[in-house]
């Protein structure tokens, strides 16, 4: 057997035992990696007022960014790439509502044609808000998003009013959200 100095073989042990801790830490805490997103929506056609027999699905995942004041939005959608529209609406399941942001918007947002449907990104800001949050703040779009009174919407040619939709779902379980200087509370 080759000679191995103490001092090397004590270097692996700790080297070994550092990465077993924090692999038994993510282990117990399975949310770090997910932590980044706060708000999560999973569309699919029968989520529609008037369920539609869509074979599309989506994802929309929502966090906000360090500077507390942008949200920034990934969606990704599957089986459609005929929208004509993708936006958050105010309205809890079963009743459509108001458009509150517009996810297609060309000055805020970022659409990728795949070849399994399309990937939306894009940030929201607080001049990013329209129907009956133009003029409002983060905040209370946030607010809102915790209440489950938001979902998203995906408009094509052949479904105009929405072909595929889910319902916004707060993941952190907070009923509070610090944005700026200010503290929200439902």
């Amino acid at each position: 057997m080759p000679y191995i100095s103490y001092r090397f073989l004590n270097v692996i042990i700790i080297g070994f035992a550092i990465s077993l801790s924090i692999f038994v830490v993510e282990l117990k805490n399975p949310g770090t990696y997910a932590a980044n997103f706060s708000h999560e929506a999973t569309l699919n056609g029968l989520n529609e007022v008037s369920p539609t027999n869509s074979t599309g699905t989506g994802l929309l995942q929502i966090r906000m960014l360090d500077d507390n004041s942008t949200l920034r939005y990934r969606l990704n959608v599957t089986g459609i790439s005929n929208s004509i529209g993708a936006q958050i609406n105010s309205g809890k399941t079963g009743e459509n509502g108001p458009m509150l942001v517009n996810l297609l918007h060309p000055n805020m947002s970022k659409l990728a044609d795949t070849a399994y449907g399309m990937i939306i990104r894009g940030n929201i800001t607080d001049s990013s808000l329209q129907g009956p949050l133009q003029g409002k703040t983060l905040g209370d779009f946030i607010s809102m998003m915790n209440s489950g009174n938001t979902y998203v919407n995906i408009q094509t040619t052949t479904h105009h009013d929405g072909e595929i939709r889910g319902q916004i779902q707060n993941l952190s379980g907070a009923k509070s959200t610090n944005v700026g200087m200010s503290t929200l509370t439902e």
